[in-house]
């Protein structure tokens, strides 16, 4: 995955932008673009990147492309409005302020690929980082007033199927501790050589403390 700023892209300055606020956001809506044709190089993907914007600023008179971030079917990542900026993509105030929104560059009879749903799924979970609130991935239909085939049947199935949803992060697996036998394999042989070293000088009174642990230590292991 390779993120791409605003000006990697070549995006024109916003004119306005308004903060998310974390108690408001209740989740994530995903989004496709409806195009005609399809992109599959980095630099197609930011000339339609660049032509949205201008649409939406110029025929729209929004303030700036209505999504926060564009995925493509590579997994590289567009910066866009900006995670944090509330978006004007999902159809009211009211949804834009509870929901985000990134586009899915997914092109007319394609499916979304490992590397779009891998890239979404590490989005939405930088996205809930920032809200830790936001429990919900929907599609843009779900929550638009008057309804939308927006993000089409292929993304809509994935949301169904939690594809979109982060993998929790795995507790790491505590260290195994060594076996009682195992202790005892390890020490049978230095307190051997210990009783072997004790009675070559001998010193009696330790070669019998250390032949009684050496038997202990045996009846344990054949126990």
């Amino acid at each position: 995955m390779t993120y791409y700023s605003r000006a990697k892209t070549g995006l024109r300055p916003t004119r306005g932008a308004t903060a998310l606020n974390p108690a408001d956001v209740e989740g994530i809506a995903l989004h496709w673009p409806a195009m005609s044709g399809r992109a599959h190089t980095v630099a197609g993907v930011q000339a339609l990147l660049r032509g949205w914007q201008n649409h939406h600023m110029d025929t729209n008179d929004w303030s700036d492309i209505a999504y926060q971030e564009a995925i493509d079917q590579a997994g590289n990542v567009y910066e866009l409005r900006g995670l944090g900026v509330r978006s004007g993509a999902n159809g009211d105030a009211d949804v834009n302020r509870r929901f985000g929104a990134l586009l899915l560059v997914v092109g007319p009879g394609e499916q979304p690929t490992a590397a779009l749903t891998a890239a979404t799924r590490e989005r939405i979970a930088a996205h809930r980082a920032r809200f830790p609130k936001s429990r919900r991935i929907v599609g843009h239909g779900q929550i638009r007033p008057g309804g939308t085939q927006c993000p089409g049947p292929a993304v809509q199935g994935l949301i169904g199927a939690g594809s979109f949803n982060p993998q929790p992060a795995q507790p790491a697996k505590p260290a195994r501790k060594p076996s009682r036998g195992r202790l005892v394999d390890a020490v049978i042989p230095k307190l051997a050589k210990a009783r072997r070293r004790s009675a070559r000088t001998d010193n009696k009174p330790r070669t019998r403390k250390l032949t009684r642990a050496l038997t202990w230590l045996r009846k344990i292991k054949e126990a």
